[in-house]
């Protein structure tokens, strides 16, 4: 590969128009963090500049691009820096040969040059044009982890491995690749620098989502994680706004709140002097994290009819706000005194939980258990973090704070260094 570079590089200057040469373009900022990804594509042939001193980095990778690219990364594979062997004359390869090169080895199929190229269409390409032997995964990427790409689409199995070689980067920070939308000819720049040198790859580590509706620990999110969150509840979520540190969150609560007097009771004063319920108050807003936290001033209600008026603000909430994450939060324990006076009982609780946890899992919502991390050995809420029995200490409350903020669905992108810092935080 080093001796195909060297003769390649040599042989990249006499290219015409090409900046081989020369260190900057005039459109390309000198401190743009993609510069040495167009410079190292160009040198390599893989890209060619509008003309000597531009590049046009925002202008949209083309059919033409993308076949240059491709016959580039293909031919790195088996180049030596010698002339081609079927007689080309690779630096004066035009668009429309390149194009015709690229249909002929099975890299890429388009009949005009000029047509846009999406990130899937090159990504089928590369996958073609490199041997297994240039895609060896140096990162984690887990399975389903690519939000935009179904594990049963026939596309997948060839973005899953760039992604896992550190090739083909997210478009975001939530795991999205965006198969079906054009790339810029400098994104297209980066992809040709990592697929044509080992050494500029990414490890990454992209992680499934949490299934519907359970919920792992995550690392410890901060007061940003919830600035655009809400949560709608009763007084133990006012307990909740008052002792803990959780202060950016959007709190809609209040003393007696129930599954019906959220949605029925108009106590809510809005600035114009007009009255709405919790549920209509919360719904103004946008949020793209809603937590709700009802049943305990239900625990004497039917079951299934506590089940029906909750699925029902689930469901307003999902209609209002669609995309909005929502966790179900557990029943709080009660304490063995009040548990023992036969109303607020731990067992009716419990059987509340399990139907929450079952209704979010209809619902495609995350159920947050806060209930087991506040239990004693017993199963029941410790004296010392109770109040009253159902209410919790200062203390008790920042232990649900921290339930809260370890523990969300987190679909990120984690990017490292090398591979063996990627092992060390797996370990």
């Amino acid at each position: 590969m080093k001796r195909f570079l060297t003769g390649l590089l040599a042989a990249a200057c006499l290219l015409t128009g090409c900046a081989a040469a020369q260190d900057t373009f005039s459109d390309i900022p000198e401190d743009a963090a993609y510069l040495t990804d167009v410079q190292y594509a160009c040198q390599a042939g893989a890209m060619e500049p509008e003309s000597r001193h531009s590049f046009d980095p925002d202008a949209m990778l083309t059919a033409g691009d993308a076949a240059r690219l491709l016959t580039a990364v293909y031919d790195a594979q088996s180049a030596s820096g010698e002339p081609a062997a079927d007689g080309r004359d690779k630096e004066q390869e035009n668009e429309e040969d390149c194009l015709a090169r690229a249909a002929q080895l099975g890299l890429l199929l388009a009949a005009d040059p000029a047509q846009p190229v999406t990130r899937a269409e090159l990504a089928a390409g590369l996958v073609r044009a490199l041997p297994e032997t240039a895609l060896t995964q140096i990162g984690t990427v887990e399975d389903g982890a690519i939000a935009d790409v179904g594990m049963g689409e026939p596309r997948a199995a060839g973005i899953y491995q760039l992604a896992r070689a550190g090739i083909l980067l997210p478009t975001d920070d939530n795991g999205n690749f965006g198969p079906d939308d054009p790339l810029t000819r400098a994104e297209a720049a980066g992809v040709a620098a990592r697929a044509l040198d080992p050494a500029r790859r990414a490890v990454q580590q992209l992680l499934a989502p949490d299934t519907w509706p359970d919920l792992t620990e995550q690392p410890r999110a901060d007061d940003a994680f919830f600035e655009h969150a809400a949560i709608l509840g009763n007084s133990l979520v006012d307990g909740l706004h008052l002792f803990s540190g959780l202060k950016t969150l959007h709190y809609f609560a209040g003393t007696g709140v129930s599954v019906i007097s959220a949605t029925m009771t108009r106590n809510v004063t809005l600035a114009d002097g007009s009255q709405v319920t919790q549920v209509d108050s919360l719904l103004r807003g946008s949020y793209d994290k809603v937590y709700i936290e009802l049943g305990i001033n239900e625990i004497g209600l039917e079951q299934s009819y506590f089940i029906q008026l909750y699925g029902g603000i689930i469901d307003r909430v999902q209609t209002a706000m669609p995309g909005t994450t929502i966790y179900v939060m557990s029943l709080l324990p009660v304490t063995a005194a009040k548990s023992a006076e036969g109303t607020f009982t731990m067992e009716r609780v419990n059987a509340y939980n399990q139907a929450l946890y079952q209704l979010a899992a209809e619902k495609d919502c995350y159920y947050l258990d806060v209930c087991t991390p506040l239990q004693g050995e017993d199963g029941y809420l410790p004296a010392a973090l109770a109040s009253d029995g159902v209410h919790l200490t200062p203390d008790g409350y920042r232990l649900w704070e921290e339930v809260i903020r370890t523990h969300y669905a987190w679909n990120g992108v984690t990017f490292f260094a090398d591979a063996a810092q990627a092992g060390d935080l797996e370990k």
